[in-house]
């Protein structure tokens, strides 16, 4: 099925790391991010927007595809906005900018709103054959009827505004954990009246099916939480430990070779990029040569800019951008923003399902270790590579964990008849049971799961199973390349051209569903 055309934006988050990294020297000219579409511009495009369903059964064909083209030029328009301002602010971090964020974003969901309304007049005209021509007529009900309540849209533009005054809370004050909570709960109550709207129980109902595109229930997510829960909890955890025991016991020198391949930045390690691309070749290294050249939107902040690293995508240019944040310049994270970049040009801005995305990013990270491992082994020696592998393996398997447990507090949040702050600790003990609870997690990995809890769950709720997911079918990879590298590539760019949904994509390439228990057994003896 083609899909919609829609923003999103991919984020990655490490969850842990041996140390920091420092800030590369590379910084693009300020120009590339300029954008221009006025308020005046958005008001004329919405009252055309508006007037365009009573003008579509008077139109001829030709007047039809010429106003409808105008039309979306303007729609690409403020999506490229959205997309240019948020990096703008990343990178910069100006209160304009972020204002110009809000305003992009409340235009697009009024876009959004009147683009619903179009489809079913044009349903309903001499023009649906041609302006549906790409869709089956199950595929054109389902995006007709998907048609939302201008109430969501008012309701989503609330939700976006509490997000950015969680954002610009200042997390070194004393207050900073209470007002974070008192924001997610607000946004809590506003996520699940847009899915009231809709006709679902609650919002992770509606996320899962409507805006990550998954082709699995929440009720299905309860059977891959049993599963991480009883193979890659205790296994996970375990090797995460005994990992971090070696490599204390390791000597100074071979410690810092391999903090620094595992945070040092992305231009100390280019050399094995370059080559791991060569090596795939075709539109991979094309990809990965145009990134790194002058036109590209790649962008690395400063000290100044925002952390954290991500992949959009430019619709008025038809390419993707990358932004490196401080902190998230470090060789793996750019060959993880790398993958979705490089599936973002074979797919030219396509809306898939976000599991499936993230296959695309770390399934990458994964293979190029695989080939560092049987090419440049000798760069590193035999015990410093091993280890290198076992920390960023032991780090996958607790990101699932991590990841699992995200998801199944948030179903619990979103459940909740009447959910306060008080009742936020409660409800992530209850979601850490299965795992051996809250505390023993916590000192296992030595962070604070509540906080970082705050930190994902309110800026990208219902997002983080897709991590967890994704990483089965990305560790299946990995474990292919040891054995066939070429193999295990073809696979992986199987799924990085693929338009189909999440676990149609795994089957077609030979992999394994994440719902099959035989591939946790296989994963946990992969060390």
């Amino acid at each position: 099925m083609k899909k919609k055309i829609i923003l999103f934006i991919f984020i990655l988050t490490l969850t842990f790391s041996l140390t920091s990294c420092g800030l590369l020297n590379i910084f693009k000219n300020r120009d590339k991010l300029a954008y221009s579409f006025s308020e005046e511009e958005g008001v004329e495009l919405i009252q055309k927007m508006e007037a365009f369903p009573d003008r579509v059964p008077t139109l001829s064909s030709t007047e039809f595809k010429t106003e409808w083209a105008m039309i979306n030029l303007d729609i690409y328009e403020v999506a490229t906005c959205v997309s240019l301002s948020s990096i703008k602010y990343s990178m910069y971090g100006e209160e304009e900018t972020m204002n110009d964020y809000l305003r992009f974003t409340e235009l697009f969901n009024e876009i959004l709103d009147l683009q619903n309304k179009i489809m079913v007049a044009v349903y309903n005209s001499p023009h649906k054959d041609e302006f549906f021509k790409d869709y089956t007529e199950e595929e054109i009900l389902a995006m007709i009827n998907d048609n939302y309540p201008s109430q969501y849209y008012e309701l989503s533009n609330t939700a976006t505004e509490l997000t950015t005054q969680y954002t610009a809370l200042d997390p070194e004050s004393a207050d900073w954990a209470t007002k974070a909570d008192e924001i997610y709960v607000e946004l809590v109550s506003i996520y699940n009246q847009m899915s009231k709207l809709l006709g679902y129980n609650n919002y992770l109902e509606h996320a899962y099916k409507d805006i990550y595109a998954r082709d699995y229930t929440t009720s299905d997510a309860k059977l891959f939480s049993y599963y991480v829960s009883n193979y890659i909890s205790d296994e996970g955890l375990l090797l995460y430990n005994d990992a971090i025991d070696d490599f204390t016991s390791m000597a100074t020198f071979a410690q810092a070779k391999i903090q620094a391949f595992n945070s040092g930045l992305y231009n100390d390690y280019k050399f094995y990029f370059d080559k791991y691309a060569k090596h795939i070749g075709g539109s991979y290294l094309e990809t990965y040569e145009y990134a790194w050249s002058d036109y590209s939107y790649v962008f690395f902040g400063n000290e100044n800019s925002q952390p954290g690293a991500y992949t959009t995508y430019i619709y008025n240019q038809l390419e993707p951008a990358m932004y490196f944040g401080p902190g998230y310049q470090n060789i793996l994270t750019v060959v993880h923003e790398t993958g979705h970049y490089y599936a973002a040009t074979e797919l030219q801005g396509l809306d898939i399902p976000l599991d499936l995305a993230e296959v695309h990013s770390q399934a990458n990270e994964l293979l190029f270790l695989d080939y560092i491992e049987q090419y440049y082994l000798t760069d590193f020696s035999e015990s410093n590579m091993n280890m290198i592998h076992r920390t960023n393996f032991s780090e996958m398997l607790i990101n699932i964990i991590i990841s699992t447990i995200v998801n199944d507090f948030e179903m619990l949040v979103y459940q909740e008849s009447n959910l306060t702050v008080g009742k936020l600790d409660y409800l992530l003990n209850q979601a850490c049971i299965p795992f051996g609870g809250l505390e023993y997690i916590n000192t296992a990995i030595g962070t604070d799961l509540r906080e970082y809890c705050r930190l994902v769950t309110i800026e990208h709720p219902g997002y983080y199973i897709s991590y967890a997911m994704s990483l089965i079918p990305a560790l299946e990879l990995y474990s292919a390349g040891k054995e066939d590298l070429s193999l295990a590539i073809d696979k992986y760019l199987d799924l990085c051209t693929s338009e189909e949904d999440f676990l149609v994509s795994l089957e077609a390439a030979g992999l394994t569903s994440p719902f099959e228990e035989k591939v946790y057994i296989d994963i946990c003896n992969i060390y």
